[in-house]
């Protein structure tokens, strides 16, 4: 029998056990094919170089020494993803071993080794730093083809080197060329980065001129690296491990790059938000609608962006290039909220400026220096209406005008508001109280009943505004005159009028009167005149707005979210930012102005332990600095200078105790919007500081360090809040501040 002919393990000739050794090498290349592997991003490609990997792992393994399968499958079946691979690894090293331990080589058995160990190297579990699973299987193929390479015949070995020759050459020269024009594309992608920067910091500035000309030139700059980058000579990179990771970074950002300030540009010269301004007492509506598509179509495409440049964003990145990559997503970012705010607006705003029908909004004029949980008791008010963009004053008063109305309404129901509203408020008796809950929506729909008919029809929505928001307003409409004053009321003297001034004229009954007229002169004036566009609006009345000086609400939930986007509207309750919610939320209860001259020290001292356990105190430092010139009117009728604050303390804790001046003190407590509101009554003479104290027990998550969520009241005087954390585990921290609008507090960073 010729040595073709022998029989083999099996019992098979050498020529069928040739034949099924290629047999077994194809299915390893189909088995690696589907190994999903991502050498460059090329499916297709991939999927070849991966077979070819494969079989060739097979051939070497038949080639070199028996024992080159072993530490693949060890390897193999030590870092398999999951229990079948193990098994699989398992089977690799078993049917390796057996090979290396038989007398006479068995190709079939080796074929099969190395088929079964290389499936397991191309799936390897993710370990160590990123890409350490591939170099391991990188290094056991490496040695298995060096072994395989020098078994070979010398024919079969000068075959592969020249193979290998042009390979390497074409692989230069590919990345020369691709490379020179990735380069070369560089002036123009920093230029176009650079007027895309200038162009938003001109949006933001309000000069839509330079808007369109920074963003037209970046499109350009971006089109042109865009047509380099994307062009002939650099697409072979794709078929370059690594190389193709880079090429695909580089063209993705500037693809979407260029995509994003042409969508801008057209955006900017389509829908001009500027442009759309208040004059002759309307806004065009029709325009500010046609802008919605640019402006939803430019915040879409930002947020594709992102995740187009995340998805491209792998461990195979320079750190450089990554760098880059991570700021510009953080770039992006950072627009998205004010993109998608334009879209939003240009498809809210019209409806709530009428132009599905009529709206009005009943506007309560708080007074902080008589404080109530919203802000300030409502003196006086006004019922304006917009009708297709045009808007009118409809009436305004004085709130004693609301009596008969409020009270021949239906009485408000008992389910619907939280039980102190309406027991102890009494809305319903004395619409001035409306504003006694923090909670903005409570308040509103309390407004859409009592105030129903008001007018002669119903309320679509509600707003609360205070003097120093009547201050911005005359910044917009310009000074307005009063007869109770010499001198007319400028935004530089509202605030000194409204919380002083308006309290030492002799006439009250006649300054009653011109106090109802200052919102109509302002208004009569701002319907005179074009008022500035929305960049403008949002830096006169956006720090009120943050306050909660002013605040809108309507009652349709679509409306409302964007109202809350843009920060017009304020959501009282347990926050989802933060572990632990505080709100210090006082009323006044002595039927004076005394307010004007309270001042509150507020220190949160809470620790927290390793299982989440909580305690705390809250102590609140309260004085009265009532000056000795202080306005007769100002300090009361029933027991005049004598302060009497309601003080709740809102937390989802349990209050284990309170005490006044060291002594224990009665808590009336209650449950509402998911926290426990917790009053005492406290009492000032003038000039006298009292120390008002509750002990926390709770719980809070421990998965992130510490953090307060703390509610601003908007009163005349800021607080001075003081908070001191120790949380088991982690280190120590005090943050002192003064509170002048709802923030979250964390720990320092470092």
């Amino acid at each position: 029998m010729s040595r073709r002919n022998r029989s083999t393990l099996f019992g098979l000739s050498r020529d069928v056990e040739q034949r099924l050794v290629w047999v077994v090498a194809g299915l390893a290349a189909l088995g690696a094919a589907l190994a999903g592997t991502e050498a460059t991003g090329t499916r297709l490609w991939d999927e070849l170089l991966a077979a070819l990997l494969g079989a060739a792992f097979v051939l070497a393994a038949v080639r070199g020494p028996r024992w080159i399968s072993i530490p693949a499958a060890t390897l193999g079946a030590a870092l398999a993803p999951d229990l079948t691979w193990t098994a699989v690894g398992a089977l690799a090293l078993v049917l390796a071993v057996g090979a290396t331990l038989l007398d006479n080589r068995s190709a079939l058995l080796e074929a099969g080794a190395g088929a079964l160990a290389v499936q397991g190297l191309l799936r390897l579990a993710p370990v160590g730093f990123f890409g350490l699973p591939s170099l391991l299987a990188g290094i056991m193929i490496a040695v298995a083809l060096w072994f395989g390479y020098r078994s070979m015949r010398e024919q079969h070995r000068r075959a592969i080197n020249w193979a290998a020759i042009v390979v390497v050459f074409l692989t230069a020269l590919i990345a020369t060329l691709g490379g020179l024009m990735i380069l070369g594309a560089r002036t123009d992608v920093e230029s176009g980065i650079e007027a895309a920067r200038s162009g938003l910091s001109a949006a933001r500035g309000g000069q839509p001129d330079e808007v369109v000309a920074e963003l037209e030139g970046a499109a350009r700059s971006l089109a042109n690296a865009d047509d380099q980058v994307s062009g002939a000579l650099t697409q072979p990179l794709r078929l370059i491990p690594i190389a193709a990771q880079h090429h695909r970074a580089i063209t993705t950002a500037v693809s979407q790059g260029r995509a994003l300030a042409t969508q801008a540009s057209r955006a900017t010269i389509n829908a001009d938000i500027s442009s759309i301004s208040m004059s002759a007492g309307g806004v065009d509506l029709g325009a500010l609608r046609a802008m919605q598509p640019d402006l939803e179509d430019t915040a879409s495409l930002l947020e594709g962006a992102i995740v187009e440049i995340d998805d491209v964003r792998t461990g195979w990145l320079v750190p450089h290039i990554d760098t880059r990559l991570a700021d510009l997503n953080d770039e992006m970012s950072d627009v998205v909220p004010e993109a998608r705010v334009a879209a939003d607006a240009a498809r809210v705003v019209p409806g709530l400026l009428g132009a599905d029908g009529p709206r009005r909004y009943f506007v309560a004029f708080g007074s902080p220096s008589e404080s109530r949980e919203l802000g300030g008791f409502v003196g006086s008010w006004a019922l304006i209406e917009f009708d297709d963009g045009d808007i009118d004053l409809v009436e305004a008063g004085r709130v004693r005008d609301l009596y008969e109305l409020t009270r021949s309404n239906p009485e408000l129901p008992l389910n619907d508001y939280p039980a102190w509203y309406l027991g102890t408020a009494f809305p319903q008796q004395w619409p001035q109280n409306i504003t006694s809950s923090p909670q903005l929506s409570t308040v509103a729909n309390a407004a859409r009943q009592l105030f129903d008919g008001l007018g002669g029809g119903s309320i679509d929505g509600f707003v609360y505004l205070d003097g120093y928001v009547l201050g911005d307003l005359l910044e917009l409409s310009g000074p307005i005159r009063l007869d109770a004053l010499e001198d007319r009321l400028t935004p530089g003297n509202a605030d000194d009028f409204f919380f002083d001034q308006q309290y030492r004229v002799t006439d009250r009954d006649e300054l009653k009167t011109d106090l109802g007229d200052v919102f109509n002169a302002a208004f009569d004036q701002l319907l005179d005149r074009e008022l500035p566009g929305p960049e403008r609006l949002g830096r006169v009345l956006g720090p009120s707005a943050r306050q909660g000086r002013l605040q809108v609400a309507t009652f349709d939930d679509d409306e409302n979210a964007f109202l809350r986007s843009v920060r017009l509207q304020r959501v009282f309750g347990i926050s989802r930012s933060a572990t632990d919610t505080l709100a210090v939320i006082q009323r006044n209860a002595s039927a004076s102005k005394l307010d004007l001259y309270l001042h509150r020290d507020i220190t949160y001292d809470v620790t927290v332990d390793e299982s989440g356990l909580l305690t705390g105190t809250v102590t609140i430092d309260v004085s009265s600095q009532v000056p000795d010139d202080a306005p007769e009117y100002v300090l009361g009728t029933n027991d005049p200078g004598v302060s009497q604050p309601l003080i709740s303390v809102y937390t989802p804790h349990d209050v284990t105790a309170a005490r006044l001046d060291g002594q224990p003190v009665e808590v009336r407590q209650s449950a509402e919007f998911g926290l426990w509101r917790n009053e005492v009554t406290v009492t000032l003479d003038p000039g006298e500081s009292r120390v008002l104290q509750f002990d926390l027990d709770g719980s809070v998550n421990t998965e992130n360090p510490f953090s307060l969520y703390l509610w601003h009241q908007p009163l005349v005087n800021a607080d001075s809040v003081t908070v001191d954390v120790t949380q088991a585990g982690r280190s120590e921290w005090t943050e002192r501040l003064v509170l002048e609008e709802t923030t979250v507090i964390s720990p320092p960073s470092g």
